[in-house]
């Protein structure tokens, strides 16, 4: 069966697709996207004084898969899957925290993202994964200051078994690489914590 369908889904709260199917008789794939559809819908408000959320946070999702058979019992696997999320506030003069810490006041925003990749191979004796995952978040707030930071992180995964008079052998190993970048421009705090 080589059909591929398409399903679209949508509320009040999400939108989403979903595409899958058999694109030969070893071979089928599918992929599928979401994403909030809250802030359009509804409104900010003032959560206290001084404090306001312009709008409900955001986030949108996909995931996607591809398998191809290669015998009854061997497979080979590529796999996507991701998510992003932003949520955004606005600190006004007279908010506590800022009378705290007048570096806060004014726009605020974080926004956070994953990603990530394998390839896995499956056999009767052996499996292997290899994967990379990158993590962003970008954190700004006040009047210019901010965080960035990224991780990268590639891993290789490898296990087997083998069945020896009925008992069965079990041996595995991971090996895995991170990077990390930082990026900033933030202001020591000095008010105390008493509130003035």
């Amino acid at each position: 069966n080589t059909n591929i369908e398409t399903t679209i889904d949508i509320s009040f709260l999400m939108a989403g697709v979903l595409t899958e199917g058999a694109i030969s008789k070893n071979q089928s794939f599918y992929l599928a996207y979401r994403e909030s559809l809250m802030s359009l819908w509804v409104f900010g408000e003032d959560i206290e004084e001084d404090f306001n959320v312009p709008e409900l946070p955001s986030f949108n999702d996909y995931q996607g898969k591809y398998l191809w058979r290669l015998g009854d019992e061997r497979a080979l696997i590529f796999s996507v899957n991701g998510v992003k999320d932003e949520i955004s506030a606005i600190y006004g003069e007279n908010n506590e925290d800022v009378l705290l810490n007048p570096g806060l006041e004014g726009n605020a925003s974080v926004k956070s993202e994953f990603h990530n990749q394998n390839i896995t191979w499956r056999s009767p004796n052996l499996d292997v994964i290899v994967g990379h995952g990158r993590e962003k978040s970008k954190d700004k707030v006040g009047n210019g200051e901010y965080l960035d930071y990224i991780e990268d992180v590639a891993t290789l995964k490898a296990h087997t078994h083998k069945i020896i008079n009925r008992h069965e052998l079990s041996i595995g190993a991971m090996i895995e690489h991170s990077l990390y970048d930082y990026e900033f421009n933030l202001r020591l705090e000095k008010c105390s914590d008493f509130t003035p």
